[in-house]
């Protein structure tokens, strides 16, 4: 699979995977990791809301996006990380701090 491929079939997964919690956008890097192998870097950052993202369900996303590199011949191993959008942060913070 060349990049542009690699970047949609990810930007693909990550939505069904999760699109229930709202995706705002996917980012992918590709660089190396702690091991100095190569890998995928992937962020999806979700839309304000107040739903929780469960372990089991990062867990079922990665694991998804790994099955689908694996399906096309992509060894690099995909890192996921979730985050919330910059107004959530602030609604949490805010919430936080009783304001």
């Amino acid at each position: 699979m060349n990049r542009n491929e690699v970047h949609q079939l990810a930007e693909r997964i990550v939505r069904e995977s999760l699109g229930y919690l709202g995706v705002e956008r996917v980012e992918i890097e590709e660089r190396l990791d702690q091991d100095d192998d190569e890998a995928l870097f992937v962020t999806a950052t979700l839309t304000p809301s107040d739903k929780t993202v469960e372990g089991r369900v990062s867990v079922k996303a990665v694991t998804a996006l790994r099955n689908a590199l694996l399906d096309n011949d992509e060894q690099r191993f995909p890192y996921l990380t979730i985050r919330h959008s910059e107004k959530q942060r602030d609604v949490i913070s805010k919430a936080a701090s009783g304001l």
